[in-house]
């Protein structure tokens, strides 16, 4: 595994602007697909890097289409561990939902615990990780102060930003998984 080359394409994708889109919008839809867009290239980033080939795939004429499934099986066979390719399956999933659907109850409920049980599931044994998926969202204003918190198991915390916390902590999981102190948080 190139960490190195993941961490590159990590920043290429402008993880920040997505994330910050994700976390700002009040349309679920508009959270869930950048959420999913997020989760596509973050195991894109991750077949370049398992396969030290920066161009895995490719551009223009010479571009190769993977359905994003496909993706996530591919980066589940290069290493990406089980726990963190089901959240990947699961986000698909809410994805496919959305698209297919019929529009009600966009991110479920039972969504949102299948991936905090799968995300508590993935444990490490790294000390520095001291992020618990339940530890609440602060949000802050530009001094500093807290302006309001989010928690996970929160019934008001909308559905969204629960994805979005369990977005976060997927990303988490794979920098201490892969050794990595920061990931495109720049």
């Amino acid at each position: 595994m190139n960490k190195q080359m993941f961490i590159n394409k990590v920043n290429e994708i402008g993880v920040n602007k997505l994330l910050m889109q994700a976390i700002r919008t009040e349309d679920d839809i508009g959270a869930v697909l950048r959420i999913h867009l997020l989760s596509e290239q973050l195991s894109e980033a991750w077949i370049c890097a398992a396969c030290d080939a920066d161009n895995f795939f490719g551009e223009g004429n010479y571009s190769v289409r993977i359905n994003c499934s496909d993706k996530f099986k591919l980066a589940r066979n290069l290493g990406v561990p089980d726990a963190l390719y089901s959240v990947l399956k699961m986000i698909n999933s809410i994805r496919n939902n959305l698209a297919h659907g019929s529009g009600h109850n966009l991110i479920s409920d039972e969504s949102i615990d299948k991936l905090v049980n799968l995300l508590k599931s993935f444990q490490l044994e790294n000390p520095a990780d001291a992020w618990k998926i339940d530890d609440p969202m602060l949000v802050k204003s530009k001094d500093g102060s807290t302006i309001t918190e989010y928690s996970i198991y929160d019934e008001n915390t909308p559905n969204r930003l629960k994805l979005f916390i369990c977005f976060a902590f997927l990303m988490s999981r794979l920098a201490f998984y892969l050794e990595i102190e920061t990931l495109a948080l720049k």
